[in-house]
């Protein structure tokens, strides 16, 4: 709205205000009368100082609007950060098999057991398999020494 508009309906406003006040005085005595018109007269400073406090007021009003602008954009960017951060939170969870921990906790509490169990099992076989290369190991040792011990009789028999 224009300030002359604004100007003009505040004049109007207040003027009508007046006309109010002076027909309800004509029901009061004339002393009351003339101090009610005398208090809502309606002079250009009147008016003027009014204009500029809605001015004032309006300009303060759409700053604080383009501020809230503002803090909404930067809002809606950090959400949007935070709707793609959380999928791709979401499809590594699921590409490493790890289920919604807090939508069953049992099942993820099984799966840990299993763990446990099958790196047990893995650790008895890595023991068993370390003493057969152990044995292996003694059996090469002692196949060298007595081919070396029938070289060196052969060779000495020879």
């Amino acid at each position: 709205m224009k300030v002359s508009a604004l100007n003009t309906r505040l004049s109007l406003a207040l003027g009508c205000l007046a006309l109010v006040s002076g027909l309800a005085a004509e029901n009061s005595s004339l002393s009351d009368s003339n101090l009610e018109t005398a208090e809502t007269r309606v002079t250009p400073e009147t008016s003027l100082s009014q204009t500029d406090l809605l001015r004032k007021q309006l300009s303060l009003d759409r700053e604080t609007q383009k501020t809230l602008t503002e803090s909404l954009v930067v809002s809606n960017a950090e959400a949007e950060l935070f709707r793609r951060k959380y999928s791709e939170l979401q499809l590594r969870m699921e590409a490493l098999g790890v289920e919604a921990v807090s939508k069953d906790r049992a099942k993820l509490e099984q799966r840990l057991l299993k763990a446990v169990s099958d790196l047990q099992l893995m650790n008895k076989e890595k023991s068993a398999y370390r003493e057969q290369l152990l044995k292996v190991d003694r059996d090469d040792a002692t196949f060298r020494e007595e081919h070396a011990e029938r070289r060196s009789a052969g060779a000495d028999g020879g």
